[in-house]
């Protein structure tokens, strides 16, 4: 089986207050890369909940990196280098992911 890689990058994102982003099926797996300043606010959410596989890459010293909630399906992975992330939510399934995924279902920082 061949699965479909997609990259998406951000310049500079900012999610305020109960704002959403939401990744549709897009693909199996997704590369967010990130360039500069993100914020999402401790109430905002990045709803991954539908993509099996989601990377998340600072890019080497970008500034500013704060993320709220995190809704997940399968894995979900953050890297960065001389990055300072800050979680300012949670990162939690997604709330239609089946129990079968539960036991498989990783996030690595």
């Amino acid at each position: 089986m061949v699965e479909d890689h997609e990259d998406l990058t951000f310049d500079e994102l900012y999610v305020w207050n109960y704002g959403q982003i939401k990744l549709g099926r897009l693909s199996e797996r997704v590369h967010l890369h990130i360039t500069n300043i993100t914020y999402v606010s401790s109430h905002g959410t990045l709803d991954f909940s539908d993509t099996k596989w989601v990377g998340i890459y600072p890019a080497l010293n970008a500034s500013d990196i704060s993320l709220g909630q995190i809704m997940y399906k399968e894995f979900l992975g953050i890297q960065a280098y001389n990055t300072s992330v800050s979680l300012l939510g949670s990162i939690n399934l997604g709330p239609n992911v089946k129990d079968s995924y539960k036991p498989h279902s990783k996030v690595i920082v």
